[in-house]
């Protein structure tokens, strides 16, 4: 029995960042979303730049961990779990999987309408959110200036963040770190996270895992991700 039928089987390594390595990291799967790193409960892993780094090796510290790899979006992990957050919803169609209703709505405000790409639902829904307290913070992606396709992760603490920081966020950036940072080192218990499919697959997985952080999530919003375009009309 080879290596993939090993894996297949089900028999995975008993460190889960060899598994990771291995079956996301290598290949070129990992998107970068942070998962892992806000989940890893002795602070091994680090988004670097354009790369995550492994600080220190988790069995100097751990027997058995196997949540970084449970917690990515690209592993095939958990997945029957994160159904349960949408199969109770009354609608399904092959081209968008369940889903409770459907509708066409935009900003009251025409200068945020101006100013949105879409009709400024989001940055609506999410300002006023913070205006009647509903959340404390936004956690979401912010462009960066000299390179539009290329996204930061921002948290919003105040209204007037949240429109410099709500953009097309089509293609990911570590927002799912930032999660972890604003519960972690702000305090934040009522977050708002707007983000891409991968990046919501990843904190359902978390919270599958019945992770801590996810206690403070309040509000998710996804956008369409970049790959439902075709990239030569984009340009």
């Amino acid at each position: 029995m080879n290596s993939e039928d090993i894996f297949v089987a089900g028999r995975r390594d008993l460190i889960a960042y060899n598994d990771l390595k291995k079956w996301i990291i290598d290949p070129g799967f990992c998107t970068l979303c942070g998962a892992c790193e806000a989940a890893c409960p002795i602070h091994s892993l680090k988004i670097e730049g354009e790369t995550l780094q492994y600080i220190h090796d988790c069995s100097e510290h751990l027997e058995f961990c196997p949540i970084c790899y449970d917690v990515c979006p690209h592993s095939e992990a958990l997945l029957l779990e994160t159904l349960s957050f949408v199969t109770d919803a009354p609608n399904r169609r092959e081209s968008l999987g369940y889903y409770r209703k459907v509708l066409l709505a935009q900003a009251v405000d025409p200068e945020l309408r101006k100013v949105s790409h879409g009709g400024g639902v989001v940055t609506a829904l999410l300002t006023n959110s913070i205006k009647q307290g509903f959340v404390d913070s936004v956690v979401a992606s912010r462009t960066d200036e000299k390179a539009p396709l290329k996204l930061h992760p921002s948290i919003s603490l105040v209204p007037d963040d949240v429109f410099s920081a709500v953009d097309v966020g089509y293609s990911p950036s570590a927002v799912a770190k930032a999660f972890g940072r604003a519960v972690q080192e702000y305090g934040k218990t009522k977050i708002a996270f707007v983000v891409t499919p991968c990046q919501v697959l990843a904190l359902r997985k978390l919270e599958s895992w019945e992770h801590k952080i996810v206690d403070s999530l309040k509000l998710v919003v996804g956008f369409m991700c970049l790959w439902c375009f075709s990239l030569k009309h984009l340009f």
